[in-house]
């Protein structure tokens, strides 16, 4: 499943940064969203 890649992404994102913001984290949530929802 996509979603699975996409936490392991964010995962290693997050090891890989010390300074993860918010914005990127909206980023993240919005691309979820799109890959939820089939757009």
């Amino acid at each position: 499943m996509a979603v699975l890649e996409w936490r392991k992404g964010v995962r290693m994102i997050v090891s890989e940064s010390d300074h993860f913001s918010f914005f990127d984290w909206l980023v993240v949530y919005l691309a979820l969203l799109v890959e939820e929802h089939g757009a």
